[in-house]
């Protein structure tokens, strides 16, 4: 059965901006950075792989993370964008962490539906059950420091929501 786009997930201007980059990444045949490629210092410090773990990715998922996709790279000259993939095609989870984030969080917060202030995590944050019926798309986001921190999902459960809200708290103590 083949997943239709749609909803208010694909008006998400983030969402949609690291989930094409990750898509995209994935299917590319070719490996994403060369051997030789000296990885920006801003990918070095923090990245959307180094955030959160694959045994992390795995408690959001419900299943076991059998990789990562796009190679957990630099995807423009601010946005990192790693991916955590299991056996199952339609059970993903796409993180994003964007240097000099602040404009751009603000416009997600925003933007988009449903989103509801997530206190104590970072300088500020916020969780957003974008289908507002308990299924997702789920999105959430925080800002500490400058740098913004997004997790996504397309489909889950209220359960696993919540386990996403707990992670981001945990992600931003890595920035």
């Amino acid at each position: 059965m083949q997943a239709r786009l749609r909803g208010p997930a694909w008006r998400n201007p983030i969402a949609l901006m690291i989930l094409t980059s990750l898509v995209m990444e994935a299917c590319s045949a070719a490996p994403a950075v060369s051997p030789t490629a000296t990885p920006s210092p801003a990918a070095s410090a923090v990245t959307s792989c180094t955030v959160i773990t694959r045994d992390e990715a795995a408690t959001v998922l419900g299943v076991p993370v059998t990789g990562t996709f796009s190679g957990g790279e630099d995807l423009t000259a601010t946005l990192h964008g790693c991916g955590f993939d299991t056996a199952k095609p339609d059970v993903r989870l796409a993180v994003a962490v964007v240097a000099n984030g602040e404009a751009q969080f603000e416009q997600v917060k925003t933007t988009t539906p449903n989103s509801t202030p997530l206190p104590g995590v970072g300088d500020e944050a916020f969780a957003a059950d974008e289908g507002g019926a308990g299924g997702g798309p789920f999105l959430v986001g925080a800002l500490k420091g400058g740098t913004a921190v997004y997790i996504f999902k397309v489909y889950g459960t209220a359960a696993q929501f919540e386990v996403m809200k707990t992670l981001l708290a945990t992600a931003v103590t890595r920035i």
